[in-house]
């Protein structure tokens, strides 16, 4: 299920004598100015739910907004409201896959301290943040998506080395062992893939979630605390960055 918390920004409800997607708001320039933003939480919000609920509301204003301002929808993207989406998971790329049908002005700050799977493996090799999700909104957000999601989502299934991992994370560690520094392996990987948006990692830094259970345990690892939570029926008291990080310079 969602929280009503996690969502803002929905388009409110048409206004006399206002835009349909902004109420009061009747001047183009004002609108355009103002970001949409919608926070993505894959532990509040069910996927598909969020997924549907938004491009249902986005689909009913923009089509009314579109009559509004008799603009041509073909050609509503390359003019549509400036997007903002915060998270991680698989939730959050495929929000992103339904939000470029509206806006090409799409920003996504994403998390990059999963401990699990395929860049978990990475992190523990190479000392880099995860960046697992980081190339599931690249390809989300790609200009030929379904040939890169192909290529990059591909798992290999043998080799003691490279099995279980996706060729799109070995590609992504392959830049950043590189260039050193995460801000420009995204920005690479972003050219490659002609990306209608902008990828933005929430940290340029190696950390991992560190948790306090109401058990007194703590538990270090992403994958690990709520396997722990769920095991010992215990609730999460406090959850912190270790080491502590810097919130990326562009966020």
């Amino acid at each position: 299920m969602f929280s009503p918390d996690s969502i803002w920004g929905i388009a409110q409800p048409p206004q006399k004598g206002g835009s349909p997607l902004w109420g009061g708001w009747g001047d183009w320039g004002d609108w355009r100015d103002n970001c949409f933003i919608a926070k993505f939480s894959p532990l509040l919000i069910d996927d598909i739910c969020i997924y549907n609920l938004i491009c249902m509301n986005l689909k009913h204003y923009f089509n009314a907004w579109f009559k509004w301002l008799a603009y041509n929808p073909e050609d509503f993207p390359k003019i549509a409201p400036k997007i903002v989406v915060i998270g991680g998971g698989t939730g959050l790329s495929k929000l992103l896959q339904g939000l470029k049908e509206f806006s090409h002005n799409l920003t996504a700050i994403v998390t990059v301290f999963d401990s699990g799977g395929s860049a978990g493996r990475l992190r523990k090799d190479f000392n880099i943040p995860a960046l697992g999700d980081v190339r599931n909104c690249l390809v989300a957000l790609a200009e030929q998506e379904d040939l890169m999601r192909v290529l990059f989502d591909y798992r290999f299934e043998n080799g003691k080395a490279l099995k279980g991992h996706s060729l799109g994370n070995i590609l992504l560690t392959a830049i950043l062992q590189q260039t050193k520094d995460l801000n420009k392996a995204t920005h690479i990987a972003s050219s490659v893939l002609r990306i209608q948006g902008k990828v933005i990692p929430s940290s340029l830094g190696n950390a991992q979630l560190k948790a306090k259970l109401s058990s007194g345990k703590r538990v270090k690892g992403e994958d690990k605390i709520p396997e722990q939570a769920t095991k010992t029926h215990s609730k999460i008291k406090k959850i912190w960055l270790c080491p502590p990080q810097k919130t990326h310079f562009q966020v």
